[in-house]
C-alpha cells in the first residue's frame, strides 16, 4: 500500500490529543489512570473492535485489550502494545500544562506515550474508514503499570503476546530517522539504609549514610552497564533520620553486563540485618537484541515513500518491547512521535511527526502478512 494514498488530518488529532493529555494519568492512581482507559475504550469501540476490560490488581488499573477486526481468523496476528499511565502526579498541568508552541506540543504524558497511542488509534481509524485491507488480525493492549515495570501485567502482556506473530511499541524517539530494534536490559532495586540507634552516633543518620551509597552507586556506571538512583525518601524530622530508601535502576546492554551489574548491586548488601544498606531485586525487563527483524526492513521501505531513511538502533531499558522482543517474538519499537524531555517538566512532542509516523503505522498494518 502507498503511504500516498493515505491523508492525515494534523489539525483533528491534535485536538483528539489534547483529551488524553489533559487527563492525568499517574501510575499510582488507578481512579485516574482508568479515565484514559475509559477514552481508549471509546474510540475503539467506535471503530467496531471487541473491547476486553481487565480488572487492575495490585493497586493498579485496568487493562484493556481490543481486537480491531474480530471477524479474522484465528491466526496470529499483530500487536500494537502501549501504556495508559505516566510518571506526573495529578495536579502536573498547573506546572506544565497542555500548549502548543510552533512546532512542539507540550504537556504530562505527551511523549511517554499518550501521542504514539493516539496515532495509532488514527492509524487503524483511517485504514478502516478507506476501507483499505487489514491482512492480519489487529488487538490493541494497554496496560497501566507500565512506569513502575508492569508488575500487575506482565503475564498479561505475554499471554497476549504469545499469540501474535508481530508487535508494534508507539515508543517516542529522539529524532525523525530512529526506531528500535533492540532495548538495553532494566532490572530495578530498592535500597533501604538503617542506623542502629542504640550504638549509633546521633549524627550520623541514615541520609547520610545513603548518600554515600548513592555517588558509589553512581561511579559504577560505564557504557555498556548503567545505574541511575532516584525516589529517595526519608525521616520525619530534620535533626535525625533512623530509615531512608531509595530506587535503583540497572541498564546492561548484554547478558553478562546483567549479571554482573546484579553482582555489583547484592555486594553491596550489608552482613548485619539490623544496620547499613540492604538491597532487594524487584522488577526486571529482559534484554532485547534483535540481529534480522524482518519489520526493520518493511518499515523503511515504507518511510522510503517520505523521502526519509530510518535507522535502527538500540534504546534504553524500560520498554514494553523488552518483554515480547524479550521473548523472541518479532518486535518494533519506537514508531511513535517524535519528542524529547521525557518524564520530566519538559516534556514535548514534534507535532509534525504525527502525521508521518501515523502513516507508517497504517502502512505497516496493510503490509505485514
Amino acid at each position: 500500500m502507498s503511504l500516498n494514498n493515505l491523508t492525515f488530518d494534523t489539525e483533528q488529532i491534535i485536538s483528539g490529543l489534547r483529551l488524553w493529555v489533559e487527563t492525568e494519568s499517574p501510575t499510582t492512581d488507578s481512579v485516574a489512570v482508568n479515565k484514559v482507559i475509559d477514552l481508549a475504550s471509546y474510540d475503539l469501540a467506535t471503530m467496531g473492535a471487541v473491547i476486553q476490560r481487565i480488572p487492575g490488581r495490585m493497586g493498579f488499573a485496568d487493562t484493556l485489550r481490543a481486537c480491531v477486526n474480530p471477524d479474522k481468523d484465528s491466526r496470529p496476528g499483530i500487536l500494537i502494545c502501549s501504556h495508559a499511565d505516566t510518571v506526573h502526579e495529578t495536579g502536573s498541568l498547573s506546572c506544565m500544562p497542555y500548549r502548543r508552541d510552533g512546532n512542539s506540543l507540550w504537556g504530562p504524558g505527551t511523549a511517554a506515550m499518550k501521542a504514539g497511542l493516539y496515532i495509532c488509534l488514527e492509524a487503524v481509524r483511517k485504514v478502516l474508514q478507506q476501507n483499505l485491507y487489514l491482512k492480519l488480525p489487529v488487538t490493541f493492549l494497554i496496560v497501566s503499570d507500565k512506569e513502575l515495570g508492569c508488575p500487575a501485567t506482565r503475564e498479561i502482556i505475554e499471554a497476549t503476546a504469545k499469540n501474535n506473530k508481530y508487535v508494534l511499541v508507539p515508543g517516542t524517539t529522539s529524532n525523525a530517522q530512529t526506531i528500535y530494534s533492540g532495548r538495553y536490559a532494566e532490572q530495578r532495586y530498592t535500597l533501604d539504609v538503617k542506623v542502629d540507634t542504640a550504638s549509633e552516633s546521633r549524627t550520623q543518620s541514615a541520609i547520610s549514610e545513603m548518600a554515600h551509597h548513592i555517588v558509589e552507586i553512581d561511579n559504577l556506571s560505564t557504557e555498556s552497564c548503567r545505574f541511575k538512583v532516584g525516589a529517595i525518601r526519608s525521616g520525619q524530622w530534620v535533626n535525625f533520620a533512623e530509615k531512608c530508601t531509595a530506587e535503583v535502576i540497572s541498564e546492561a546492554l548484554s547478558e553478562a553486563d546483567v549479571a554482573m551489574s546484579h553482582k555489583l548491586m547484592m555486594s553491596l548488601n550489608s552482613p548485619n540485618p539490623d544496620k547499613g544498606l540492604h538491597v532487594n531485586r524487584s522488577v526486571s525487563m529482559p534484554l532485547w537484541q534483535s540481529d534480522k527483524n524482518p519489520l526493520v526492513g518493511c518499515v523503511s521501505k515504507l518511510a522510503e515513500e517520505q523521502d526519509l531513511t530510518l535507522n535502527a538502533v538500540t534504546g534504553s531499558a524500560g520498554s514494553l518491547a523488552n518483554i515480547t522482543g524479550g521473548m523472541g517474538i518479532t518486535t518494533l519499537d519506537g514508531l511513535g512521535v517524535v519528542g524529547a524531555g521525557m518524564q520530566s517538566r519538559a516534556e514535548r512532542i514534534q507535532i509534525d511527526s504525527l502525521t508521518a509516523r501515523a502513516s507508517l503505522i497504517a502502512g505497516l498494518l496493510t503490509t505485514l502478512e
